[in-house]
């Protein structure tokens, strides 16, 4: 505090440290010991998603209320480690069984494996969303020390102002006769030393817990992002667990436990799909360019960083031959245009229906979803979208259809949401999975995606 030593030297007032000192503590504390108290409270309701950290074991603090939430959440966490490898399991029991043949066994075999990953996903997000509340009345808790310990030196500071300020009062001549003695004017001097050197390192001590404040309440929000994610991902698990244990029943119904029911049904799936095919391939076909330039490159419609579960012309796709690449994507995953273009197709009929039969049971390929009268089965939502220069792009399974035939979209638009959730609106029936099923049309002819999007890291 070289503004002291001027003082005394009779070169500048010590009210300069005071001001300067007294702005810093207002811009450093402003409102901090108040604003946040309203939310310290635990709040069960907070917003906030999954720490996908690996668990470990926190150090002790020294406080056993703390201590003791660290200790909840590291036994949360290991819980939510271990269910993610039995979820890494049921994905490797799934990849194995798609090399298997079709049947009405392997497909009951395939949905329970399904029904069981969709159980643990469920199981995970609850595990997810009892460790992001503990871990936010943690935070909380911090919160409400810093706060604290803002306001304890906030009040030691003011004193310490109070005390600078009351120096000011005096000049060196009062000290020097006040005192008489050199001996107790030089007292004075390193007493004033002392009071500067107090005043800086309380001011430090503050910037220090105001900045490790800040961070904390970002933190908070940030945890509360992650709770509100996770619940509505909890949701979404247990919509799908349901719907697909709906479609097991649904299909032992119309099977029968019959293989030669469930090879008719196949039958009757592939011939949908496959005029569904031709009928998109003639429409690109008969396009043309529409005055549009050629992409240089397409962008991925999803994300791929889940993998692909079939690619083009796949030896392993259990119905044929296989004109797309499916993308692994949660069911109602945003799906975005691969390029400017467009819209050419845009079906999202979402069910087909039929009357029952005279006896009440449903025809074959459609299910009874409780209605007296109708029977209904999944149809498909899709979107073609032209590029130009030939290129055409095909996104189906989809569950939400969000653009309209004659559309123009840009890259990056997003044209609807993923489905392909077994059993489920727009998935059509030949589905085992959520996916994106993403086709590549060039001058009407299906080609391998992967030639025209960036490549996989």
């Amino acid at each position: 505090m070289a503004n002291i030593y001027r003082k005394i030297n009779g070169s500048g007032p010590v009210r300069i440290i005071a001001t300067a000192c007294a702005v810093v503590l207002l811009v450093a504390l402003g409102s901090a010991a108040g604003a946040e108290s309203s939310n310290v409270n635990t709040n069960d309701n907070a917003n906030a998603n999954n720490n996908t950290n690996a668990s470990t074991t926190t150090a002790p603090t020294g406080d056993p209320s703390l201590d003791l939430l660290n200790q909840q959440i590291d036994a949360k966490q290991a819980q939510v480690d271990e269910l993610k490898r039995q979820a890494s399991i049921y994905e490797q029991q799934l990849q194995a069984k798609k090399d298997q043949s079709s049947s009405l066994q392997g497909e009951l075999s395939d949905l329970t494996d399904s029904i069981d990953s969709a159980q643990n996903q469920l199981d995970t997000n609850k595990t997810q969303i009892e460790s992001l509340q503990l871990q936010i009345q943690k935070v909380q808790k911090q919160i409400a020390s810093r706060e604290a310990d803002i306001t304890t030196y906030r009040d030691g500071l003011a004193a310490l102002l109070r005390q600078l300020y009351a120096t000011d009062q005096v000049s060196n001549l009062e000290i020097l006769v006040e005192e008489q003695t050199f001996s107790g004017y030089f007292s004075r001097v390193q007493s004033l030393s002392t009071i500067s050197g107090s005043v800086d390192e309380t001011l430090q001590h503050v910037l220090t817990i105001k900045k490790q404040l800040d961070e904390s309440k970002a933190d908070l929000d940030a945890k509360r992002k992650e709770l509100d994610d996770t619940r509505a991902q909890l949701q979404q698990s247990q919509e799908l667990l349901t719907q697909q244990q709906s479609y097991k029943i649904d299909l032992l119904a119309s099977t029968q436990d019959s293989q030669q029911q469930y090879e008719q049904l196949m039958q009757s799936v592939n011939s949908e799909a496959n005029a569904l095919d031709a009928e998109i391939q003639t429409l690109v076909q008969q396009s043309g360019n529409g005055g549009l330039t050629k992409p240089s490159q397409l962008s991925w419609p999803v994300d791929p960083s889940r993998g692909i579960s079939a690619y083009f012309h796949d030896p392993s796709y259990p119905w044929g031959v296989h004109p797309a690449i499916d993308i692994r994507a949660y069911q109602g995953t945003a799906v975005q245009a691969a390029a400017d273009g467009v819209v050419q197709r845009a079906e999202h009929p979402d069910w087909k229906y039929a009357a029952k039969l005279a006896s009440g049971k449903c025809p074959s390929l459609y299910f009874d979803y409780g209605d007296a009268r109708t029977c209904r089965r999944p149809d498909y939502n899709y979107v073609v979208i032209n590029h130009g220069g030939g290129i055409a792009t095909e996104y189906l399974h989809l569950s939400q259809v969000n653009v309209v035939v004659g559309q123009n979209v840009k890259r990056g638009d997003v044209i609807g949401r993923s489905g392909g959730t077994p059993g489920t609106a727009g998935a059509g029936l030949q589905t085992t999975g959520p996916h994106l099923h993403f086709v590549v049309f060039v001058n009407g002819i299906p080609d391998d995606p992967l030639k025209y999007l960036p490549a996989l890291q």
